[in-house]
């Protein structure tokens, strides 16, 4: 089985006060967090091909900042769609058309560069083995779940739920049909959601607390803080 990571870097990252580009470019410890991300999937000899999905104005930026790498001939650059899902899907469309439709996708957000070899590896074992995956952690914390913002109406058992991270890995057909049945809605906001509406079954992959999404200046600022202290 092919296997080709997708790294998302489309979005816009508006939450990080100050920033004069979006997050996924944004440096951590002397490099784009971006290229920290997709380094740890080029790394892997089991994937293929690392698609690098970006907006079209930052597409020049993101193929100047990696012209140089090491991995640069295992990378593509794939132009974004408007919401995560029309981007993923892009990014399969490309997939089907010059790898084939019978390739296992790793997915990964490119603001997470803390994503670990083990989870990487443990998404692919899980496709090797004909299923669909998606990364998470137990929740600690109580979840409540309110309407209006205001009241809670419902406290549900956390040892029935966990929290999603990513990679979320399936394959290449089953996510252009889930997208082409189903379409981009406001209330799917990742892939594993989408697949699951399209009656796909959906393995847990034990994710880790490091695996964070920087998306606020206190995740940044932590995130200085964690490389300092890596082994």
């Amino acid at each position: 089985m092919k296997t080709v990571a997708v790294i998302l870097g489309a979005g816009q990252g508006t939450r990080i006060k100050g920033a004069s580009i979006p997050k996924q470019f944004i440096k951590l410890h002397g490099a784009p967090m971006i290229v920290q991300t997709v380094e740890k999937f080029a790394l892997i000899n089991e994937i293929e091909k690392v698609l690098i999905v970006v907006s079209k104005p930052w597409m020049s930026h993101a193929k100047d900042i990696f012209r140089d790498n090491q991995f640069y001939k295992k990378m593509v650059f794939v132009e974004g769609g408007v919401s995560r899902q029309e981007s993923l899907f892009k990014a399969c469309k490309y997939i089907e058309t010059f790898i084939g439709t019978e390739v296992g996708v790793v997915s990964h957000d490119a603001a997470r560069p803390f994503v670990s070899l083990r989870i990487i590896e443990d998404n692919i074992s899980c496709l090797k083995k004909g299923y669909t995956c998606d990364t998470v952690l137990s929740c600690t914390d109580t979840i409540v779940r309110t309407k209006d913002g205001v009241e809670i109406y419902d406290i549900p058992n956390r040892n029935d739920l966990c929290q999603g991270q990513t990679p979320q890995s399936f394959f290449c057909s089953d996510y252009i049909d889930a997208y082409t049945k189903i379409g981009d809605q406001d209330s799917i906001t990742d892939a594993a959601k989408l697949l699951l509406m399209s009656g796909i079954k959906i393995k847990l992959v034990p994710g880790d607390p490091s695996n964070l999404k920087i998306t606020t200046d206190f995740d940044l600022a932590f995130s200085e803080f964690l490389f300092l202290h890596q082994k």
